[in-house]
């Protein structure tokens, strides 16, 4: 979220790749629809530390 920099304090934020994340959703859909097993998969996500997530003076 490339606006929270400007907001006042600037916000802390957690990326998540959407994009990786739906390409995999269509293929463990289309594995299952073959009657393929596919285990969990996890995805990883990206905290972007901003002076939101400070200790308070």
């Amino acid at each position: 979220m490339p606006m929270a920099a400007y907001c006042d304090p600037p916000l802390t934020t957690v990326h998540q790749p959407v994009a990786e994340a739906g390409a995999a959703l269509v293929e463990a859909l289309l594995c299952q629809l073959n009657g393929e097993r596919r285990g969990p998969q996890t995805m990883p996500v990206y905290l972007k530390l901003r002076e939101s997530a400070s200790r308070p003076e």
